[in-house]
């Protein structure tokens, strides 16, 4: 499936993505992909920032439309996660949206400087990702 496709038909078309989603625990990656298959996308998990990394070094990996990652990962955390997707000439256009939980600007600011395109605040309301995923997909930022 390619970035390309679309579901439906005139102004209602949606544009269906391959997304991966990382640094999310178990029960949370099932809930938010599970939705987001509703919608139809593609969708892969990964629990962490070294997993995201090694994922993106390999060079046969299927490169996502966009991908979900949390700020506030142990470990490697999602700042670096954007910032050496961003880096890369391979990875640079992936489309990136990070969330955490922790309320104030801050993390929306830091998500921002490192080069996400969008920050989305958790709980995550389905409306509010998938509104921020198509704008994101669609080149606005």
């Amino acid at each position: 499936m390619t970035g390309d496709d679309e579901v439906g038909g005139g102004a209602l078309a949606q544009r269906v993505a391959t997304i991966l989603i990382v640094g999310y625990d178990g029960g949370a990656a099932k809930a938010l992909q599970r939705d987001l298959e509703r919608a139809r996308h593609s969708v892969r998990c990964l629990a962490s920032g070294e997993a995201a990394l090694a994922y993106f070094e390999a060079p046969d990996a299927d490169l996502p439309d966009a991908v979900i990652c949390e700020l506030g990962m142990s470990g490697v955390s999602g700042v670096v996660v954007v910032e050496s997707l961003r880096a890369s000439e391979r990875t640079s256009a992936i489309r990136i949206i990070c969330t955490s939980s922790r309320l104030g600007m801050h993390d929306h600011a830091l998500a921002l400087e490192a080069g996400a395109d969008a920050f989305v605040e958790k709980p995550i309301k389905l409306p509010a990702l998938e509104a921020t995923l198509a704008r994101v997909l669609a080149g606005a930022t």
